[in-house]
């Protein structure tokens, strides 16, 4: 299932681009581009790239990967280097993403 703004948990939260609310644009940002927790686009892209490349056995939820994002390191991350942060600190955060 494609995730799109409307599913996100704290989309109030997010600074969003106009025009950007139909659910069939496709925005890309590179990897090596530096991640902004803050803006609704990235955050949705990021939830997608990790949809189509994680472990089916243990899948992250998009509500589990923007409560992670709470917690993301305040120093300038890419997009790469996010998506290796997320499941590696899954479990350090755990009891905090079920009480958010």
């Amino acid at each position: 299932m494609r995730i799109n703004k409307d599913k996100l948990k704290f989309k109030k939260r997010y600074s969003w681009q106009e025009g950007n609310d139909s659910p069939s644009r496709n925005i890309f940002f590179g990897d090596h581009l530096i991640f902004d927790r803050h803006d609704g686009d990235h955050v949705l892209h990021l939830i997608r790239k990790i949809d189509t490349v994680q472990d089916f056995h243990n899948p992250l939820s998009s509500e589990e990967i923007e409560t992670l994002l709470i917690f993301l390191p305040d120093k300038e991350l890419t997009h790469s280097q996010v998506r290796k942060w997320i499941p590696l600190n899954r479990n350090k955060y755990r009891l905090s993403v079920v009480g958010v």
